[in-house]
């Protein structure tokens, strides 16, 4: 299967996987090379790649470490810098439930793939990820909730730990590499969401360093650069919103309009002077790939992911793929397992 176009991500996980890699004595200069196009990682980290060319970039890491946690490894390398203003605005906020409802504002900074939904009651913070959960390599998925521990666990209360947590990736073998850095059994759950609740109390925990002018000045910077990425790819931004929206069961044009600051009518636009499509034209595209994912990488039946894409039935969700992919759904799935 070819690489999906329009998802994106930084190379800024780059440099912390080069660090892991390293730390098991092999050199990353090859890999560089073979998957990205480069050996040097000044020059990669603030290049935009296809997100499956860093899923395979992670699958190669894995496969040369002989170490499947390599995410969590990778995540140990984090710091202030790693993601640019985004990380530096984590790092200095007053306390874990401000990194966290940073991190869910601002996720996109650097990637269209996915975002992220902050809720909060009187016992729990939570954290939970909507977006391209089908593919992708199964370490990244570990690297980002354990990089987003480890910059919560930095502003001041090196204890804290999720007192529940959902990988969406398959079971290891041995999960104790994985229950030893969380502090907590996960929940396996392959083409699921993540998920990362936190005692509130404990996430609640003032930073002793806390310097509130240091967090004004990096969310200042966020903001701009936020603006920056909003401007230079919409697209890929409706993109995002769309699939939040559908892992949501709630699609519709107004509230995704509302999400963005936008008016419908202002979205519409957008959309065709940036990308030569209406709402619907992207909706319809991103179904029909999403439901082929579903049918080539999942054991998934036809209702199944008719209902996750929020078709009215199994009848309209095979007229669209019909119409779409030139095949009914079943004959698609025979064919990639075919091909594969």
């Amino acid at each position: 299967m070819g690489e999906m176009s329009g998802y994106v991500m930084t190379g800024s996980w780059v440099a912390p996987l080069v660090r892991a890699i390293e730390t098991y004595g092999i050199s990353a200069s090859q890999l560089l090379a073979e998957e990205v196009g480069d050996e040097e990682i000044e020059h990669v980290v603030h290049t935009q790649f296809g997100y499956d060319a860093i899923s395979r970039l992670w699958r190669r890491a894995a496969m040369l470490t002989r170490d499947p946690a390599i995410g969590i490894v990778a995540a140990q390398h984090i710091g202030p810098s790693s993601f640019g203003p985004l990380s530096f605005a984590m790092y200095s906020s007053r306390n874990a439930v401000t990194a966290l409802k940073t991190y869910a504002t601002y996720s996109q900074f650097g990637t269209n793939v996915a975002v992220w939904w902050f809720h909060e009651t009187d016992e729990y913070v939570e954290l939970t990820r909507y977006g391209r959960s089908g593919t992708g390599a199964e370490e990244m998925k570990d690297a980002v909730p354990a990089a987003i521990l480890n910059m919560c666990q930095s502003l001041g209360n090196p204890s804290l730990r999720p007192d529940r947590l959902v990988l969406s990736r398959s079971k290891p073998v041995d999960t104790s590499k994985w229950r030893a850095f969380f502090g907590v059994e996960p929940t396996f759950q392959k083409g699921g969401r993540t998920y990362l609740r936190f005692p509130r109390e404990a996430a609640l925990r003032t930073c002793p360093s806390y310097e509130p002018e240091l967090y004004e000045l990096s969310m200042s910077l966020l903001e701009r650069k936020i603006k920056e990425l909003r401007d230079a790819s919409f697209v890929g931004l409706v993109r995002a919103q769309i699939i939040k929206a559908i892992e949501l069961r709630d699609v519709h044009i107004d509230h995704i309009a509302a999400e963005l600051g936008l008016s419908r009518r202002t979205l519409q636009r957008r959309l065709l002077a940036e990308g030569d499509c209406t709402f619907g034209d992207l909706y319809r595209s991103m179904r029909s790939s999403m439901a082929k994912r579903y049918l080539a990488d999942s054991e998934k039946q036809i209702g199944e992911i008719s209902e996750i894409l929020c078709y009215s039935s199994v009848s309209s969700f095979c007229r669209g793929f019909r119409a779409h992919a030139g095949m009914t759904p079943l004959a698609y799935r025979r064919r990639e397992r075919a091909a594969n």
